[in-house]
């Protein structure tokens, strides 16, 4: 078979495979569902919709006053996806952010098999140990973790490509693949470039100066708009969480969690024991992987020291084995430095996934040995019977119906509870297309600086705690707000709580105030609003 021929085919066969794991349940309805699983889709499907709409509108797409109003956010230091949202924009604009994002979901293990298989067909020359690699990287325990909804972490499909240019000493193209990694997740490629530092140093690879300078050159200019946006606003400390709670566990190396198939109902538990969430509990390479993985080290000093270090750097602060605490490791003294700060360990089992996947596909062409791959393969089938990567959004017909454009003006700034990242607002108004604008929203942990300014934001962010009604209402004036919407079932604000800000429409569910028709609240909040109308519909 043709190379060409052979490399569609086997893009194809990936790209099966992941619609048969994570497409098919989202049935003939596939914007109705989400792949994933929490509140964490919201956020991406967020991005999806604004890259394309900002750009259409002529408004600056790197900072956002659509959420968060009216300081708005910078969306360098946020997960924002924006490689992904440009890439995706045309299915974004004929089917609506939902959709676009259950494709790119489906489609980001696909291409990271892909490009996995290209680096080992380079590196074998043979078609089914490259397949083989291919599946063991694209479909690893890191990528079902990822695939729980963090579109950010499951675009790694430019590290193979990255590894391939380095063994070809590409370094211009080395450049171009991480200016655009930049534009799809920053983490990665913040980790990225950890890795292959230390790659160079492990190999005693030498490099010119002038390689590496045009190298970086290159990836400097391709992502200089990103950038420039990163450096203006640079942030010291943590914007997400903490590295050092998300540190491996050694364990996990050898037990699955309840996402994968190969652990049963006897290992259900198992993630409820490691360090760490569910979606970076990503160690785990399989019992046949690993026993190949020995077996190759052993004759090849390289891999295994190189193995060793990334094993080290997966551990992350300290030594953790079965949930226990061991020992702290090197990386406790650097997890405060610039932009370390910023890289969580448990994530650099992405590039420990790709090296097995590598050494198996060597080990599997050397010794044209299938019994092991194959096992290597199925340990790593998922689960998708329980249901992780499947969830349906939170969603009522006042949004759906179109019913907000009658009662909320284009670009009114719109307080809605629940509030912020304990809530779905942030899909409401990315499937709205923008229609209105937000006090608060959840594009990261905790909103920025400028937000958490409000005393009353702040208390919602750091306690989860329901606000008062004067702690709303000072916000409602802090932060000009237009409008308060509440979703009927968590009842705050209830109903009665509602009248303080005026007149009152129920809509399946959702109350609004001041309702269809009144006057913002911009014009002052009455202490007991005259004749409030309450209108059931």
């Amino acid at each position: 078979m043709p190379s060409r021929r052979a490399n569609a085919v086997a893009l194809a066969g990936y790209a099966a495979i992941s619609y048969l794991f994570f497409g098919l349940p989202l049935g003939l309805h596939p914007g109705r569902d989400l792949v994933g699983t929490g509140r964490d889709p919201q956020l991406f499907v967020w991005d999806l919709a604004w890259w394309p709409h900002a750009i259409l509108h002529g408004e600056n797409p790197f900072v956002s006053h659509a959420i968060y109003a009216p300081s708005g956010i910078n969306l360098a230091w946020v997960t924002s996806v924006p490689g992904i949202a440009i890439l995706f924009a045309p299915v974004t604009l004929l089917f609506g952010p939902d959709v676009s994002f259950n494709v790119a979901e489906i489609a980001m293990p696909a291409l990271a098999a892909w490009t996995a298989y290209l680096l080992c067909r380079h590196l074998t020359g043979r078609l089914w140990p490259s397949l083989v690699g291919g599946y063991l990287f694209g479909f690893s325990s890191y990528m079902l973790g990822a695939e729980l909804g963090h579109l950010h972490l499951t675009a790694v499909f430019l590290l193979p490509l990255i590894a391939l240019a380095v063994v070809r000493r590409r370094w211009r193209v080395v450049g171009l693949l991480f200016g655009l990694q930049l534009w799809f997740a920053t983490e990665v490629a913040a980790s990225a470039a950890i890795v292959l530092g230390l790659g160079l140093v492990v190999a005693r690879h030498r490099v010119r100066l002038r390689s590496l300078a045009e190298a970086v050159v290159v990836a400097v200019v391709v992502a200089s708009p990103l950038l420039w946006y990163v450096l203006t606003d640079f942030r010291r400390g943590s914007v997400y969480i903490t590295p050092d709670s998300t540190d491996g566990d050694l364990l996990n190396l050898l037990l699955p969690t309840r996402i994968v198939a190969a652990g049963g109902p006897s290992l259900a538990s198992t993630s409820e024991r490691f360090f760490g969430d569910l979606a970076n509990q990503g160690l785990y390479l399989g019992l046949p992987t690993l026993v190949i993985v020995a077996w190759f080290a052993a004759r090849r000093a390289l891999f295994a020291a190189s193995f060793a270090v990334l094993l080290l750097l997966t551990l992350g602060t300290a030594l953790y084995v079965d949930g226990h605490h061991v020992v702290t490791l090197p990386w406790k003294w650097l997890a405060g430095a610039p932009i370390l700060d910023n890289v969580l360990p448990a994530r650099f089992s992405v590039y420990l996934a790709l090296l097995a996947a590598v050494m198996v596909a060597l080990w599997m062409s050397s010794r044209r040995a299938y019994v092991l791959p194959a096992l290597a393969v199925a340990s790593l089938v998922p689960a998708v019977w329980n249901g992780a990567w499947h969830m349906r959004p939170e969603r009522w017909g006042f949004f759906t119906s179109g019913e907000y454009r009658h009662c909320i003006l284009r670009n009114e700034n719109v307080a809605i509870f629940p509030f912020g990242a304990w809530g779905s607002s942030t899909l409401w108004q990315a499937e709205s297309d923008f229609w209105f604008r937000m006090p608060g929203g959840y594009l990261v942990p905790r909103p920025p600086a400028a937000s958490l300014a409000d005393p009353t934001i702040r208390y919602i962010t750091f306690t989860g705690g329901d606000p008062t009604i004067p702690q709303i209402v000072e916000m409602v004036k802090r932060e000009r707000v237009d409008r308060v919407v509440s979703v009927e079932i968590y009842a705050h604000p209830n109903g009665t709580q509602m009248h303080r800000f005026g007149a009152l429409s129920v809509y399946d569910g959702i109350y609004i105030a001041p309702t269809c028709g009144y006057p913002s609240l911009r014009r002052g909040i009455h202490p007991t609003p005259p004749h409030p109308a309450t209108v059931k519909r």
